[in-house]
């Protein structure tokens, strides 16, 4: 069976997902944060994304926790289903570990 080419549309900043979401197709730029933010809520699906991420410097939130740089952040997130997503550190290194 011949493989389908989907066209991703490009978001650039954090999508900030509410119980129920379909968040698909997508090509996601963020400098900051994470790509997609799934918090609290439930029975989200992320499918056929893409996020560059830049996880360079790579700091805490207000509350200590850390890394708030990535690409998907989920915290009690029931029922979250994720297909088929590539997830780009654009910030990283080129090799070895990240220099302060």
């Amino acid at each position: 069976m011949a493989e389908t080419s989907v066209t991703l549309t490009r978001h650039d900043g954090t999508i900030v997902a509410h119980s129920g979401d379909v968040i698909k197709d997508l090509d996601i730029y963020v400098n900051s944060g994470a790509g997609i933010e799934v918090n609290g809520v439930q029975n989200v699906t992320i499918s056929n994304v893409r996020i560059h991420y830049n996880g360079a410097g790579n700091k805490s939130d207000d509350l200590g926790n850390k890394p708030i740089n990535m690409g998907i952040r989920a915290v009690n997130a029931a029922g979250l289903k994720i297909d088929q997503v590539e997830i780009i550190n654009a910030g990283a290194p080129a090799s070895g570990a990240e220099l302060s």
